[in-house]
This record gives structure tokens, sequence and C-alpha cells, in this order.
């Protein structure tokens, strides 16, 4: 015990001497490893947040699968596990008062609140809704006459509410009431939570051999795509931050080893074994690496809590790194502990990657120089 307290000392008199400015370099060493951490969090847990706020608005707005041509109609399909709910159903694009649009008679539920812009929060009695991109292009507010001009009817409603798609994704400018899907052709598909697509497509096309079907939202899983794939580019970048600070600390041990290399010679003289001095060097590492982290953590919740604030601020200075209006939605976050545990791991594994040139020369520097 009393060999690790006074190696635990000696670490930390090395790196932060008195009357040195070597103390500076590693309390920059220690805020690099707290800001890489802290931007690997803040950027992936917005970026998490905003692929699950795109996948939650589009899951209430359009179905998984449409279903065209089966026999039977809606019970040719229930019954096939991973289905939560078929509907008949009508889409397509049609003229209206306001110029084409698309229109939809599938709901799942009434529009959540968070989704919800203005108005009521489902179609309805004689009831329409449309969507903020459409009324913002149209003019139309809730209370306003809406006409939709069908192949066999003229349909006149009024706009009962507008909600909001995240990100802006395709979805249908309008979403009519249920009793507006007489005449229905299409059959929507909602599937559980983790269910297997693929799996449940096969099970359709063995019941049902001439059956079309295509995914609702395959534009929107293709921009969730882009987003991941800029996700992995930027936590790329990030990665390369936190490394160069890490190699600033493998450069400050190194730079602790030749200074010091007469004391390091004396104390394997006097008999300090070539495994502690190896210990030496990574308790160095554990000190940076570890005040980096109590440091970085908490910045990093921070920055998520006040991510608004900080949005603001850089709005303000003319950065506007996450346009709300032109992606219709707050700035999300999604950090989960798994994220944080992970982030830490890696950025403890730079560090201790970046001494392992000090760890594996230290002994052999000491012992080429005559204890004094």
């Amino acid at each position: 015990m009393r060999k690790l307290a006074f190696t635990f000392r000696l670490a930390g008199r090395l790196l932060f001497p008195r009357r040195s400015a070597q103390r500076v370099v590693a309390c920059m060493c220690v805020l690099g490893m707290a800001l890489g951490l802290m931007l690997q969090i803040l950027v992936r847990g917005v970026m998490d947040g905003m692929i699950l706020e795109i996948e939650r608005g589009v899951q209430v707005i359009l179905p998984d699968f449409i279903v065209e041509d089966i026999a039977g109609g809606a019970e040719g399909v229930r019954g096939i596990a991973g289905i939560r709910k078929v509907t008949e159903c009508r889409m397509g694009a049609a003229a209206s008062s306001h110029g084409l649009c698309r229109f939809s008679t599938w709901a799942a539920e009434a529009m959540p609140a968070e989704l919800l812009v203005a108005g009521s929060a489902s179609p309805a009695g004689g009831q329409c809704l449309v969507s903020r991109s459409f009324a913002e292009k149209t003019g139309l507010a809730p209370g306003d006459k809406f006409v939709l001009h069908l192949p066999e009817s003229t349909c006149c409603l009024k706009v009962g509410g507008i909600y909001r798609v995240p990100g802006r994704m395709l979805s249908p400018d309008v979403l009519l009431p249920r009793s507006t899907s007489c005449g229905a052709d299409s059959l929507a598909v909602q599937l559980e939570p983790e269910a297997d697509a693929q799996a449940i497509v096969a099970a359709i096309r063995q019941r049902a051999p001439k059956a079309q079907i295509h995914p609702a939202n395959g534009d929107t899983q293709a921009w969730l795509a882009i987003i991941a794939r800029a996700k992995q580019t930027m936590g790329f970048i990030l990665y390369f931050c936190t490394l160069l600070s890490a190699f600033a600390c493998g450069a400050l041990f190194w730079v602790i080893c030749l200074q010091h290399r007469q004391q390091f010679a004396v104390l394997f003289a006097m008999g300090m074994s070539p495994s502690r001095m190896r210990g030496l060097v990574l308790m160095m590492a554990g000190m940076i690496a570890c005040t980096g982290l109590a440091l970085g953590i908490p910045l990093a919740v921070l920055s998520l809590a006040q991510r608004e604030s900080i949005r603001l601020a850089f709005s303000a200075i003319g950065f506007d790194a996450f346009p709300v209006h032109a992606l219709d939605m707050e700035l999300p976050a999604h950090a989960t502990p798994q994220l944080y545990i992970i982030h830490s791991l890696i950025s403890l594994a730079f560090v201790f990657l970046a001494a392992m040139p000090t760890f594996l020369s230290l002994p052999r520097v000491a012992a080429k120089l005559p204890g004094k």
C-alpha cells in the first residue's frame, strides 16, 4: 500500500511540478481529453436523437408497408406474426382547391401533441389535417375550407389541425378522415417493434403471390441512412481530435522520461524494479485520463441539457449548425448510459496506447545511466 501511495505521489509531482510550465501542458492535456469526450457524446447524442425523432414521427404519419392487389382484403394479411395493425386505406395524389397534393386516409392514431402544431389532433367529423409544409405553401390555417377532387367524388372538408413532420420527410400533405376511404384500394400494414420485415413480406407473398408490396417510408429510410453515414464521418473526425489530445499526452510522458532520467536512474539503482517504473507511467496515464473523464462527462451532461442555449449562441454569431426551421424540429438529443460508457472507454484506451512508448522505454532509459 505504501508503494502504491508513493507511486501516486511521484506521478502527481512529475505531471504537475511546482513552478514549472509543464503543469500547464498537463492541464491542457486533461482539458483536451475532457473536451474531446464531451464533443463525442454531444454530437452522437444529438444525431441519435434526430434519427429517433424522425423515425417516431414518420411511424405516426406513414405505415411500414402498403399492400395492393391482395385477395381477401385485410383478412388475407391478419394473423401474420409481427404485424401489429392492418387498415384499409387510400393513398395518392389529387387536385384540390389549393393545388395538387398528396393525401392519405391512414393514420395510426390521434396525432401526438409533440407533432401537432395547431388545431385538433385527429382527422374526423368532416375535418382533415394538413402538414405544416403544405400549410406554409398554401396559407391554410385551422378552420379554413379545403376541397379535394377525387376521381369519383369531391370532398369538401374543413382544416381541423396542422401537424409537423420531423426533418420535413416526404409525407402526405393531407390526412383525410377514415370515412373518405370508401373504395380503398390498399392495405396499410404497421409492424411490431423489432419485427422481421423481410420475413413478413415473404409470408404475405406466400399467401398472395400477386400482391404488390412496397414500403411507405422508403425515402425516409434513405435519408436516415445518409444521416447515419454523416454521424460516422463526424464521429471519425472527433475521434481524430481525441487522438491528437492522446498523442499530446504521450509526448508529455516521453518529455518527463527524458527530463528526469537521472532521477529515474537513482530510483533504479536504489532498487525500484522495471515493473514499478512501468506502473509509474500507467499511473500518470491514469491520472490524466481519469481527470479528463471526470471533467468530460459532466460537461457532456451540461451541454446536452443546455443544447438549445448553445445553438442560439452559435446562431447569434452566424453559425447555424442545426437549422430548426428547415428541419421542422427542435434540437433533439438521445444519450444513453451506453453512449457515455463506450466513449469513456475509448478515451481511456487512447491515453494508455499513447503512453506505451514511455511504458516500454523508461526502464531501459533508467538502466543506461549510473545512479548518483
